[in-house]
């Protein structure tokens, strides 16, 4: 019977797949530019009476030339205010860097993990409230 598993084995050819590789210009044009990721942040454990305003008001003093959205997050409890704040033209390190933020205040990537609001064709629209042709 093993001698069998050895002929059936010998069989079988090993496929792997070929990973691509994306390469990156390293050559300095003065016509072309890369754009720029936008970078994308989780603040929390911040006061709760604090604002959107009073968040990007302390952003503006800290990143100085840079484009700056700010959107308070309803939080789980009230005892903590939670905010999205997207930078333009901050590089990740910089903007996570711990001598910016005040002590106490939770400041990582924010993650969109696997909520269908963000998923492409949903529109932000609560999956109970889209259309898919089908009649109840």
């Amino acid at each position: 019977m093993d001698s069998q598993k050895t002929e059936h084995d010998s069989e079988w050819t090993t496929v792997s797949t070929k990973k691509t590789k994306h390469r990156t210009g390293k050559r300095d044009s003065g016509t072309l530019k890369a754009a720029q990721k936008p970078v994308v942040l989780f603040i929390s454990r911040v006061d709760p009476d604090t604002t959107q305003e009073e968040v990007e008001k302390f952003a503006n003093i800290h990143f100085q030339k840079t484009e700056i959205h700010c959107e308070k997050l309803k939080t789980r409890y009230n005892f903590y205010a939670s905010f999205k704040v997207t930078l333009q033209g901050v590089e990740m390190e910089d903007a996570l860097s711990s001598h910016i933020w005040p002590s106490g205040i939770l400041v990582k990537k924010l993650f969109y993990g696997r909520t269908l609001s963000h998923k492409k064709g949903w529109n932000n629209q609560h999956p109970t409230t889209v259309n898919n042709g089908s009649k109840n």
